[in-house]
């Protein structure tokens, strides 16, 4: 965006972070029975509290230990009733990090966020996390309510709540459920309820409380169970490793992993445990892919299955037991083993438990030092995406290792790893930008619905995640009726053993499932024009897979909203979509790409046009080898973002043909271009690049620094390369060292006079003597038409820059030759005339000449009056910027309204105001300031008016000011994160500047959006001493990118800048 008469350009790049994706059920299997008999009158009375209409809010299932409450819970939200859908969490010691606060709002968060199909924002803190949960909670009811559903959330083991003394679980949960939600409780009837619970909470009406008779089969398991216990703590050495094994690790291990660990063949162990296994030890499924074979085996895997203790009496018998000093030795036992497997860069074949319970383990236990070396280890985090689809359990390892972290605060406060935890988190989240929506529902077609469904929930735009799932569901669909078309005879086909596998993993949902996450997706788009794009895609969808009546409902709200859409082609594309719900598919998987491209700048359009083009010459369906051939085509092999298109639908059609090795080849060929980067994903990059240059040539770094910045692709990024090294630059000019500082400049590909006009314009505002002799070389530079323009208005600022630094002589100097430069502009450019003749007005006034500077603008404004159209419009905004930072502030206005173009006018009325505020008419400011039609710029203008009432001292009338500017701009179109913070960032500057930094964090912690919080945060550092600063960067590095904070880092923690470069450039 541009704001002010100085053309100031401000470029934000968030990261946006993958859609949560929930395997809590796979735990839940660990606790429910094979079997659950003799509970049938429980099951149909809980059944009726989860549909009836007027069965109230709560219900609580007390017992004894042993009765089978968790057993009949478990089964109960493996089985739901129709019509419900049930989040839930059982509280237990068995596995690590499962029996607390902290623990039941991660994982209902992240079940929530699964339903709702949003992301899981890695900025949560614990001040905001069970705020968060309550806002998704209403949000689930509401979301089942209008599906005809109703949110059901079960919550068991209230009494083995770990935090109940000081925060417990039971206070979380809503004391008013709305939206017909219901939650069922379980616990024992003792401990009392804690104290934490408000009085009038449900839970404290005893008409909520049911008592659940003992299960006579839970009775002699427990017998059985407690007998084993007893056996194999007096056992042998080898069953009583097994069973310390288990205990220590919290659950989660199998018969490899328990063999690797005691040195024993697995078929020794799987006798042991499995002569205890349905007493003493629970079994289950292994909740992820298991792993590949161990190197030296046969090559068969087996259907693996993972142990824990079958109850959590047994687990707390264990632990007593064995005691800490014998548990602390099983645990090193583990450390051990995981360390093995990182020397060895987690192969293949390495421990699932590793990338699961491992690190809940370490968390339990507050191994911090280990924690962080799981959560920063990337050839990890490669091995758990390839294991379950997405990023999603690395982003939650990062945020958790921060949150811990924090909670050690200084001394013990480590920068230097929160900020490369910063840096790995916002990698993670940006690169999955590039999927290609239909790449899901390839993996589907050839029988990986789980990786597909974590691949689609990874994307982080909520308009083409919406298109992935919806694509997701009609492969699911057509997998689901076996529409697939014959093996062929050719060299591409396969025989039937190589067809895909049928959809067996139970950790996909089916495709009408999908196909209602996709709406919810849809939903959460706030562009209206986006939105109705992505809801006529999924109303296509849903009427493919026979949803008829949801198909015209979700077709006329798209239309609806269509009809409001401004942008032709956009509208016209959604209008086909809608048209072609109910008709056969006639775009094609790349005419779907075309469509879901946002159509928002020129190369986005290039694109569209480029896969329409592939589309109307793509090839028929079982032509494989001409599709591949498309893919490999010179013409698209340097765009990324349409040669994974094109290698996705190939694989597509590979897939439909069961040429099932060659789809799954071109599938992840398709990934990994991919992955290479999107033009906002290289954009990002860029930013970040530029970022850490500066903070290289801060701490001295400055070879290391310019290597840095020209990383950054040159014009491809905007000439964000050509901006990092004129930073670089006058960061170095600042130190006095001006031959480094010209070197510098002299190293950027195509260098204007305006990058050595603020160099010397650096050197001027530190009193450099050199300034006049380096502006002088301004001159020298007539390569481009261009800069003749650029010499005389770098001049007039470097004149500008020594007249405020007292060197007046000099001033007038630079401004006479600055002058002269703009006299002798050709009049056919009139505008770049008028524009170099307010800059020497402005430098004029700073020299004290306020006679000449006023003769100088309304020399300007006649040649500006002169002009036609959009330029006399764009010239009157400058000269009325420049009017009223003269004092004439009646005359800018009028300049100001003088202006016939809408958006030019509004900025230049908003201009007119800031000016006015900071001369101290902060009233007029204000009541012109809301005069600006444009909610934008008349943000911009009460920012400046919120300002000058900091600077004046009046912080409250400030803080409310910029506060409504907070609402204002979050409704406007998206202005960027800094942009809408930019009224109480700034406020809280002021502040801090003062030395009010208390109230200027208290000010900036109330800003909603984390990046947002981030970026103010870092602001108000610049003007902390480093013992307050410190804090403030590391939350900074908590809520948003590591980049924003990186100047600051120079100061702080210098050598992780080194450590993020040398990454970089290896």
């Amino acid at each position: 965006m541009q704001i002010g008469s100085g053309n100031t350009q401000i470029n934000v790049f968030a990261a946006a972070h993958p859609v949560a994706q929930s395997g809590y059920l796979h735990q839940v299997r660990t606790i429910a029975p094979e079997m659950l008999l003799g509970r049938e009158e429980e099951l149909a009375e809980l059944a009726d509290f989860c549909t009836r209409p007027d069965a109230g809010d709560y219900l609580w299932w007390r017992a004894k230990a042993w009765a089978g409450k968790s057993a009949l819970l478990s089964w109960f939200v493996l089985n739901p009733p129709p019509r419900t859908r049930i989040v839930s969490f059982f509280i237990t010691a068995r596995l690590a990090a499962q029996d607390d606060r902290e623990a039941f709002l991660d994982v209902v968060i992240e079940q929530l966020a699964t339903l709702l199909g949003e992301p899981v924002s890695p900025y949560l803190t614990a001040a905001t996390r069970a705020a968060h949960m309550w806002q998704l909670l209403d949000a689930a009811a509401a979301a089942c309510r209008q599906r005809e559903q109703r949110l059901v959330l079960v919550v068991d083991g209230l009494d083995e709540d770990r935090g109940a003394i000081a925060h417990s679980i039971a206070a979380l949960l809503p004391t008013r459920p709305v939206a017909g939600m219901r939650i069922v409780v379980a616990g024992r009837h003792d401990p009392p309820l804690p104290s934490d619970v408000p009085i009038g909470h449900p839970l404290r009406d005893p008409g909520v409380e049911r008592t659940l008779k003992e299960s006579p089969y839970a009775q002699i398991v427990r017998n059985d169970a407690e007998r084993e216990l007893k056996r194999l703590l007096r056992g042998t050495t080898a069953e009583q490793d097994l069973l310390g094994l288990v205990t220590a690790a919290g659950g989660g291990l199998s018969g490899r992993d328990l063999a690797e660990l005691t040195g024993r063949l697995e078929w020794e162990i799987e006798e042991v445990l499995g002569a205890v296994a349905g007493r003493m030890f629970a079994w289950r499924p292994a909740p992820a892919p298991a792993p590949a074979p161990a190197p030296g085996s046969s090559g068969q895997v087996a259907v693996r299955g993972v142990y824990m203790l079958g109850h959590e009496e047994l687990q707390q018998i264990a632990v007593r037991f064995l005691g800490e000093r014998r548990l602390t030795e099983y645990r090193e036992r583990l450390h051990t083993w995981a360390d093995r497997y990182r020397a060895g860069h987690w192969p293949a074949h390495t421990s699932g438990y590793l990338f699961r319970g491992y690190f809940r383990l370490l968390h339990a236990d507050g191994d911090l030092t280990r924690m962080i070396a799981c959560a920063l280890d990337e050839a990890r985090h490669e091995r758990m995406r390839d294991a379950g689809g997405g990023d999603d359990a690395a982003l939650a390892e990062i945020t958790t290792t921060q949150d811990a972290i924090l909670d050690r605060g200084d001394p013990g406060l480590d920068l230097r790893a929160m900020t490369l935890f910063a840096v790995r988190r916002d990698s993670l989240a940006q690169r999955n930008t590039n999927i290609p929506v239909g790449l899901p529902a390839v993996w589907a077609l050839l029988g990986r619905p789980a990786h597909a469904a974590a691949m689609a929930r990874s994307i982080p735009s909520p308009e083409r995640r919406a298109r992935a799932l919806g694509a997701l569901s009609e492969a699911l669909a057509e997998c689901d009726a076996g529409n697939r078309p014959p093996s062929r005879t050719d060299d591409t086909a396969h025989d039937a053993g190589n067809r895909p596998p049928s959809r067996t993993d139970d950790t996909a949902h089916d495709a009408g499932d999908v196909a209602h996450e996709a709406e919810s997706v849809a939903r959460t788009i706030i562009n209206p024009e986006l939105r109705a794009s992505a809801l006529a895609a999924v109303a296509r969808v849903v009427a493919r897979i026979g949803d008829a009546d949801r198909a015209r409902h979700l077709a006329r709200e798209a239309e609806a909203l269509a009809l409001t859409v401004t942008h032709p082609e956009l509208k016209d594309s959604v209008l086909r979509m809608v048209r072609e719900v109910n008709e056969a598919d006639r775009t094609g998987d790349l005419g779907r790409e075309a469509e879901g491209m946002p159509m928002n700048h020129v190369g986005t359009y290039k694109r569209a046009h480029d896969l329409r083009r592939i589309a109307h010459a793509w090839p028929p369906a079982d032509d494989v080898d001409r599709a591949e051939a498309q893919a490999r085509s010179r013409s698209i092999e340097k765009d990324t973002e349409v040669r994974a298109m094109v290698l996705t639908a190939t694989a597509r059609m590979a897939a439909r043909t069961n040429a099932v090795d060659r789809a799954g080849r071109l599938a992840r060929e398709a990934e990994a271009v991919a992955r290479t980067g999107t033009d906002l994903y290289r954009r990002q990059l860029a930013e970040a690049a530029h970022a850490l240059a500066a903070g290289l040539a801060r701490v001295g770094e400055v070879d290391r620094a310019v290597t840095v910045a020209r990383t950054i692709p040159g014009q491809a990024m905007g000439f964000e390369q050509a901006r990092a090294l004129e930073e670089v630059a006058q960061i170095v000019a600042r130190t006095g060292d001006v031959d480094r500082a010209l070197a510098v400049i002299r190293t950027i590909h195509r260098s204007t006079p305006m990058e050595l006009a603020r160099v010397a314009r650096a050197l001027a505002e530190e009193g450099h003597t050199a300034a006049e002799t380096v502006a002088g070389t301004i001159t020298d530079r007539t390569e481009h038409p261009l800069d003749r323009q650029f010499q005389a208005e770098g001049l007039a600022q470097v004149a500008e820059a020594l007249a405020g630094a007292g060197d007046v002589a000099a001033a007038g100097r630079l401004a006479g030759v600055a002058e002269s430069r703009a006299r002798a502009l050709p009049p056919t450019n009139l505008c770049a005339q008028e524009n170099a003749m307010t800059a020497v007005a402005r430098a004029v006034a700073r020299m004290g000449q306020a006679d000449r500077a006023e003769e100088l603008t309304r020399e300007a404004e006649a040649m500006a009056l002169r002009q036609p159209g959009f330029t006399q419009a764009m010239a009157l905004e400058v000269v009325a910027g420049t009017v009223a930072k003269l004092g004439d502030l009646d005359h800018a206005e009028r300049l100001a309204r003088m202006i016939t173009e809408p958006g030019l006018r509004a900025s230049a009325l908003a201009n007119v105001a800031r000016e006015t505020a900071h001369q101290g008419d902060v009233d007029r400011a204000e009541r012109l300031a809301r005069t600006v039609a444009d909610p934008r710029w008349q943000a911009w203008g009460l920012t400046g008016v919120a300002e000058a009432m900091a600077e004046a001292g009046d912080f409250d009338s400030a803080e409310l000011v910029a506060r409504e500017v907070e609402m204002m701009a979050g409704d406007a179109i998206n202005p960027g994160p800094r942009a809408r913070a930019r009224a109480l960032t700034s406020v809280a500057e002021v502040m801090a500047r003062g030395g009010n930094i208390d109230r200027a964090e208290s000010m900036v912690r109330t800003i909603p959006d984390p990046d947002r919080q981030a970026w103010a945060l870092t602001a108000l550092a610049r003007h902390a001493g480093k013992t307050r600063a410190r804090p403030l960067i590391a939350w900074a590095l908590r809520l948003g990118p590591w980049h924003a904070a990186a100047d600051v880092l120079a100061v702080l923690q210098p050598d992780v800048l080194t450590v993020i470069a040398d990454d970089l450039l290896a």
